[in-house]
């Protein structure tokens, strides 16, 4: 069935790309970043889809409202602010766009490996303080060790591609058997995981179902001291189990890009206010921290827009060109 296009509604900036396909397919494209909920309930019959990141959550307050609604277009990976039970039940499709920052993520997270097993930040930080030491900063190769990947999706295929050329044993676990895998990695299960896993690199996405599926019981298995990297969601690993085994020296070092505070729109936190265990994490020196940057390379913001264009056209049947 072929639907004719419509009004559709853009919540976040997204690449001038996107707006262009949409326009030039019939589309009538309504930016609208600043407007809350509320401020929109009354309008949104008009729209066939909805595109943002995260900045709305998406309940059933929304679907009930949103009653000719087609799509949501999700910029990005994670739909914990989208109900998905309700968008099932309203027969609403959830595009998102993993494809569009697989490769940034992946860079990062062997950006984040490399600056953690070679104390980087540590000796630069002491660098610029004036401090000129080279024994305490020796690095640990990651040549013969077992990298572990949590989640073997989009993100995880990307970072053990990446990591194919380093000389590392690479094993992933994810909850689903998998029948392509590439020959330079195993898919095992947790106890060998577990047992084999000298640098753990966290690719699994968040709900709450999972939330601290990561925690200070979870680590307490792994039978060698390891590195710990997290590019995916702060949510499902526990801050307060990570600093105690940092503390008791099974975790020797983490890097993380996300962390359990952050607030759905990801862009404003109050450091100085956060729990005291994060407040160790910042004083740390094995510790590496960022403000949730891995997906944001330039490319990807033109990337996103590419796969939301492809996957809204399959949708409505259009021939695409970007």
């Amino acid at each position: 069935m072929n639907h004719k296009p419509g009004h559709i509604l853009l919540l976040d900036h997204a690449d001038p790309l996107l707006t262009q396909f949409l326009t030039l397919n019939g589309f009538v494209v309504t930016l609208d970043v600043t407007s809350s909920f509320d401020a929109l309930k009354s309008s949104l019959p008009i729209y066939q889809g909805i595109i943002l990141r995260s900045r709305w959550t998406l309940d059933a307050e929304f679907f009930n409202a949103a009653v000719h609604l087609m799509f949501i277009g999700r910029l990005g990976v994670g739909i914990e602010h989208i109900d998905e039970e309700c968008a099932a039940k309203h027969g609403v499709k959830i595009f998102t766009t993993p494809e569009g920052s697989k490769d940034t993520v992946a860079e990062h997270t062997i950006g984040l490996i490399l600056m953690l097993l070679n104390k980087l930040g540590k000796a630069d930080r002491e660098i610029r303080q004036n401090i000129w030491e080279r024994k305490t900063n020796n690095g640990i190769e990651i040549k013969g060790k077992t990298v572990g990947i949590l989640g073997f999706g989009n993100m995880g295929r990307a970072v053990a591609q990446r990591l194919s050329g380093f000389e590392v044993d690479m094993i992933f676990c994810d909850i689903l058997p998998l029948s392509s895998i590439p020959s330079y990695i195993r898919q095992v299960d947790e106890k060998t995981l577990f047992k084999e896993t000298d640098i753990l690199t966290i690719h699994i996405p968040f709900s709450e179902a999972n939330k601290y599926f990561i925690n200070y019981s979870y680590l307490n298995q792994f039978k060698k001291e390891l590195f710990i990297i997290n590019t995916a969601r702060g949510g499902v690993l526990e801050t307060d189990g990570l600093v105690r085994h940092l503390k008791e020296g099974k975790i020797k070092g983490a890097a993380l890009d996300v962390i359990e505070y952050e607030e759905q729109s990801f862009n404003e936190l109050d450091l100085a206010s956060l729990p005291s265990s994060f407040q160790y994490l910042k004083t740390a020196q094995n510790v590496v921290l960022n403000p949730h940057l891995a997906g944001l390379s330039k490319e990807a913001i033109n990337k996103h827009a590419i796969v939301m264009a492809q996957k809204i056209s399959q949708l409505f049947k259009l021939v695409i060109h970007v």
